[in-house]
């Protein structure tokens, strides 16, 4: 399962970025590890719906994010619930018929272990909230 990047939140459901193809809209998908499209010029990187997972290692996500952004961007992250929780795991995911994936990294993080991860990349917490029971941030 590679790790993706696109204009929109990511998502690993077709059916969730399909509102984000309208038209005026921009989406890429692409490994978030290997090059892409304007590397540097992008105003937001969005790591929503557990996405700060990816690879399993939090801070390498935070600095290929912050390699992405353009100077003054800024990336918008969901977090852990729990401001302290940083745990990585091996993952898999299961259908609803009962087929399972290959395994892969992933983490979860809370806002204050997520902050202390940032500032190590030269990223500082600009605004944190909560909305429908999630948490988000915005780190620049």
């Amino acid at each position: 399962m590679p790790p993706w990047t696109s204009a929109s939140p990511p998502s690993a459901s077709t059916s969730r970025r399909q509102p984000s193809r309208s038209p005026g809209l921009h989406v890429r998908e692409r490994n978030i590890f290997a090059p892409i499209p304007a590397e540097g010029h992008w105003q937001t990187a969005l790591l929503v719906d557990g996405n700060i997972g990816i690879g399993g290692n939090v801070s390498r996500l935070l600095e290929r994010c912050a390699e992405i952004i353009a100077p003054g961007g800024e990336i918008v992250v969901e977090v852990h619930s729990d401001p302290e929780r940083h745990h990585t795991y091996t993952g898999t995911l299961v259908d609803g018929n009962g087929h399972e994936s290959a395994s892969f990294p992933w983490a979860e993080v809370g806002l204050d272990r997520l902050a202390e991860i940032a500032v190590g990349h030269g990223l500082i917490m600009l605004q944190s909230w909560q909305l429908d029971g999630r948490e988000f941030c915005r780190l620049g």
